[in-house]
């Protein structure tokens, strides 16, 4: 967000659900028409690659509701608002770590659950959090991605666009690793949510999301982008109404 608050918008909780979504928003940033949106002063974004989902990594399967969040410590990645916001709104507490340090702090007990993509599980060991009494709660917080920056001046002008160009091609592959590594874990580890406390996370999360647009964390036409996009691929949504 610091270089880009447009795409820093991108991982905005619960604001992309899964990959179909995902797609169709690299589709349209892909496009030339969209660069304005990737420009930001001496920044552009000359990239978008998938990360996959951020799901609820636990060290005990009883923590299955949002009511049971209430007062456990969750490895938090401090410097991101959005993240803080969210933990203390379900009455959790934040236990401050980073990108190094929170997979230690959930695999050694310092805290009850940390959230991750499928990604990290297997090289950043998180089965050892997770093993014996634990899980990973398969509902889409947000959807990890990773970006390309450059120093607009160091490049040619058509630059940021021929490396878009190039990660549409590519989004496949990623796409590959991401399913590869959802598929390494184990059957027994996932825990899925029923469908209408899926329903009600979503609202909660629309809530936060909102109060952060409020407060300026998030950029509105990113929110605007990404509620389009979800209601093309499920118009029954209730925000679809409105």
């Amino acid at each position: 967000r610091e270089f880009n608050k447009f795409t820093g918008t991108l991982e905005a909780m619960g604001a992309v659900p899964g990959e179909e979504e995902m797609r169709l928003l690299y589709n349209t940033l892909s496009q030339e028409k969209a660069r304005p949106f990737l420009i930001d002063g001496d920044y552009e974004v000359a990239g978008v690659f998938p990360g996959g989902a951020v799901y609820l990594h636990t060290r005990d399967r009883a923590i299955d509701s949002v009511e049971k969040l209430q007062g456990k410590r969750i490895a938090t990645l401090d410097f991101d608002t959005a993240s803080v916001r969210m933990v203390r709104h379900v009455g959790a507490s934040v236990v401050g770590s980073n990108s190094a340090n929170f997979a230690g702090k959930f695999n050694n007990g310092s805290v009850d659950l940390a959230y991750a993509p499928a990604v990290a599980y297997s090289p950043l060991e998180l089965y050892k959090g997770v093993n014996p009494n634990g899980g990973v709660f398969k509902y889409a917080l947000a959807y990890m991605n990773f970006q390309v920056i450059i120093h607009r001046d160091r490049f040619p002008d058509d630059a940021g666009q021929m490396v878009r160009d190039q990660a549409i091609k590519r989004i496949n592959e990623a796409y590959e690793i991401i399913a590869e590594a959802e598929a390494g874990i184990p059957d027994d580890i996932w825990m899925h949510p029923p469908q209408e406390d899926v329903a009600e996370y979503d609202k909660m999360l629309r809530k936060v999301r909102l109060s952060l647009l409020e407060d300026g964390v998030y950029d509105e036409r990113a929110i605007s982008l990404m509620k389009a996009i979800r209601c093309r691929v499920d118009g029954a949504r209730s925000e679809c109404a409105s």
